[in-house]
């Protein structure tokens, strides 16, 4: 293999290197969902599992004796999909819900929504919304909210459609999952360019 085409192709693979991790970084600003736990454990035969805010607080016990750093639990219940009256899927009530990941396929009616295995929302309101469960089946998930656009799936096998979704306020602490994944990408992006400077020195040198 001759030198300049090895260089060539150390420059590709730097440019590749480079749109993986930006593709990385993508999908984590667009589906930023970090999970907290389940209720029942997957793959048991529990009581039927209600998002109250007992079991909400019970799913955050055990994510904070198994993690760090510790999660605040919430105050209060701020909305619920199905029994609040007021509750309207658009921006009027802060809220946009969307059938795709990509967020161009709004859903609009309860519903639409409990149609659904999967769905994305984001919040955009006043209201400091911490966390938000989704009730599915005999059991619920519960994950932090995040910017952009978050999942809304039960995180199980059950495959079971949207039952509803609850929304907690209350105060904020960090979850370490997301700022490791979002360093460990940028210094995956930082290596690439490194390759992919040294592959054009190195062409600009023998040249």
């Amino acid at each position: 293999m001759s030198h300049s085409l090895a260089e060539r192709l150390r420059r590709r693979s730097g440019l590749l290197l480079m749109t993986l991790a930006l593709v990385a970084l993508t999908g984590m600003q667009s589906e930023a969902s970090i999970l907290v736990g389940t209720l029942p454990l997957v793959g048991t035969d529990d009581d039927n599992s209600q998002d109250k805010l007992s079991d909400i607080e019970a799913v955050i016990d055990a994510y904070n004796a198994a993690k760090d750093p510790d999660l605040i639990k919430p105050d209060t219940l701020f909305k619920k999909t199905d029994v609040d009256s007021a509750f309207v899927f658009n921006m009027a009530n802060g809220f946009m819900f969307f059938s795709d990941m990509a967020g161009t396929m709004a859903v609009t009616t309860e519903a639409a929504l409990t149609s659904l295995e999967t769905a994305y929302f984001k919040y955009t309101g006043p209201e400091s919304v911490t966390y938000y469960s989704v009730k599915a089946g005999k059991g619920f998930s519960l994950y932090v909210l995040e910017d952009g656009l978050n999942l809304l799936t039960r995180d199980d096998t059950t495959k079971t459609d949207i039952s509803h979704v609850s929304f907690w306020t209350g105060d904020s602490a960090p979850v370490p999952e997301a700022s490791t994944l979002a360093f460990w990408s940028l210094m995956f992006v930082g290596v690439a360019g490194a390759v992919y400077r040294k592959g054009r020195s190195t062409c600009s040198a023998t040249a």
